[in-house]
């Protein structure tokens, strides 16, 4: 492990260096999307990942736009380089990366469930019952004959 600073104005691998804002203007889109996703997983593994792919997202976004990088502005700083891996990165990478992976995992797991286990979504209550309405009127009986307690006059 070696730590090399480098200002990276593109995404991973320097893909998009010089295009400053519509790297920014992307990645504020992504976070929109993983931050859905996030909401609307129904679970809570997965949405856990997802949640820190969006935070390195943010991360990035927050280094890229008001980070104090002096006549750096719109780059984030890349700071650590594992050989062979051929870039350089910083922990919101990190957490991006082992996010993407961990969240894809979690979701291919709920999916190869075995056929007797519970179907992948929201979680169901136990079945309404359904309600019946009696009427009782004691002055008539089921057979359609008068009970010894009716009186007509």
């Amino acid at each position: 492990m070696q730590l090399r600073v480098v200002a990276n104005t593109g995404v991973s691998f320097g893909l998009g260096a010089g295009h400053e804002a519509v790297v920014a203007l992307a990645e504020v889109g992504a976070l929109v999307v993983l931050i859905v996703l996030a909401l609307r997983t129904p679970s809570r593994v997965t949405a856990f990942f997802v949640g820190g792919v969006a935070g390195g997202g943010l991360g990035n976004l927050i280094d890229r736009t008001i980070g104090p990088h002096g006549n750096h502005h719109g780059a984030v700083i890349d700071w650590i380089h594992i050989a062979p891996y051929p870039a350089v990165f910083n922990l919101a990478d990190l957490w991006i990366r082992v996010g993407l992976v961990a969240a894809g995992l979690a979701l291919l797991a709920r999916n190869r469930r075995s056929p007797d286990a519970e179907p992948a979504g929201p979680r169901q209550g136990p079945p309404a019952m359904a309600r019946t309405t009696l009427e009782f009127d004691p002055g008539h009986r089921s057979d359609g004959r008068a009970s010894p307690t009716d009186r007509r006059s």
